[in-house]
């Protein structure tokens, strides 16, 4: 707190014990974090009493202890976002292999979620799942001219599909993160808007007992897919810390050379 404030509190506090009345002291001011998770970059606003961990791909921001317990807000890279999503990250893996990056380039192809419902035939179906293979299984430090013809016959194949719908692409990167075909279920999906980006505010729980209910908003950037979630206290209120963290994101183009790390920033 600068000096004028720490003059105006005083002021107030002496104020109020003339009077006699209570005294309501402000919330300190929420740090301020640019960070990196994944491929994105984005900036928020975090209350004071959590703490910001930065792990590649994955926020986590933590309140509490073992002892009492620890709530957890997590920010994710969920990968490409459908068709579109799933090109580009064809196109950036050529772009790597070419730069002499093969390792990287492989990296980036076992991160592709594609469904099999996505190929209208069993012959496109095939063609695809082989040329991933056979890049993914290159020899370390292959050249790209010998692997030039797969990088062809995987963007053909993906060409040649329909877009998918918005909640068919989050549905399939949610798929990664928790089981939504057996044990859990979608509740309920809205559509929002974050930062000028289209998202979806969506809360999955249990199928049989509708229980352990989890918050989730999943935001497009670009060809790419960004969620924050946490699960919901035991009485289904949610946390005001997950709410002032969504409002205040702020979302940058995808930086795909950055290194994740934050930076924090005094208020």
């Amino acid at each position: 707190m600068g000096r004028s404030g720490a003059v105006l509190l005083l002021a107030a506090l002496l104020a109020a014990g003339c009077n006699g009345r209570p005294v309501a002291v402000a919330p300190p001011p929420p740090r301020h974090y640019v960070l990196a998770p994944g491929d994105h970059r984005i900036a928020i606003d975090v209350p004071r009493d959590w703490t910001v961990v930065s792990q590649g791909s994955e926020i986590r921001i933590r309140k509490g202890t073992i002892e009492k317990g620890v709530l957890t807000i997590e920010i994710h890279d969920l990968g490409p976002a459908g068709l579109e999503g799933v090109r580009d990250e064809i196109q950036r893996a050529r772009d790597l292999w070419i730069a002499g990056k093969d390792g990287d380039a492989r990296w980036r192809l076992r991160r592709v979620l594609v469904s099999r419902e996505w190929f209208p035939t069993a012959s496109q179906r095939s063609q695809f799942w082989t040329a991933l293979h056979d890049l993914t299984g290159a020899d370390p430090n292959t050249e790209y001219p010998e692997v030039e013809g797969n990088f062809i016959a995987l963007l053909d194949s993906v060409r040649a599909l329909e877009p998918l719908p918005f909640d068919a692409a989050v549905d399939q990167a949610l798929g990664s993160v928790e089981d939504l075909k057996n044990r859990r279920q979608i509740g309920s999906r809205r559509s929002v808007t974050i930062d000028g980006h289209d998202a979806q505010a969506i809360e999955t729980w249990y199928r049989l007992a509708h229980s352990d209910p989890r918050r989730y908003v999943v935001i497009r950037n670009h060809s790419r897919l960004l969620a924050i979630w946490m699960d919901r206290s035991r009485s289904g209120a949610p946390y005001p810390a997950f709410d002032q963290i969504v409002r205040s994101l702020r979302i940058e183009s995808p930086v795909f050379s950055l290194l994740s790390g934050s930076i924090p920033q005094d208020s």
